[in-house]
């Protein structure tokens, strides 16, 4: 039992829980985090939903989560990827250069006007908010030329 009388939640048999009494290090908030990711991430799909956030900070007493899920219908709708100039058979997760990094495309949230991209970096797996030129690789050069005169 704890002091507020709960029992203490018991690790599952392939887990060895660590006490983290003394202080929370980088390590216990990595497992922790990849252990809730998991969990949400089988109910968002559960629910026909995907999970696009996961991040954590941490002190040595405490940890905040921070985690979301979107549905993935609407994440490139055919009106948002008119507003940026895509081609219709341009979808989620098609790849583009950008500042020699390479990313996949995830969403496209027109209520952010100055970073309208949603994108994550196939090399180090982080997701970015990018301008609207970053996606100028998945439009073709003749409606390229046809935006820039525009």
């Amino acid at each position: 039992m704890t002091t507020n009388g709960r029992p203490a939640p018991t690790p599952t048999p392939n887990q060895k829980a660590r006490n983290m009494t003394e202080s929370i290090t980088r390590k216990d908030v990595t497992t922790i985090q990849n252990e809730i990711g998991a969990a949400v991430r089988a109910i968002a799909e559960a629910h026909g939903l995907t999970l696009t956030k996961n991040n954590a900070s941490y002190t040595s007493d405490s940890i905040r989560f921070t985690v979301a899920v979107e549905r993935p219908d609407v994440a490139l709708s055919q009106a948002a990827k008119d507003v940026i100039g895509l081609p219709a058979e341009v979808e989620r997760g098609a790849l583009f250069t950008y500042g020699g990094q390479q990313y996949s495309l995830d969403a496209i949230k027109l209520n952010r006007p100055k970073y309208p991209i949603s994108a994550t970096n196939t090399a180090t797996g982080k997701p970015f908010k990018l301008p609207q030129h970053a996606v100028k690789d998945l439009i073709p050069q003749r409606a390229r030329l046809q935006l820039l005169t525009d």
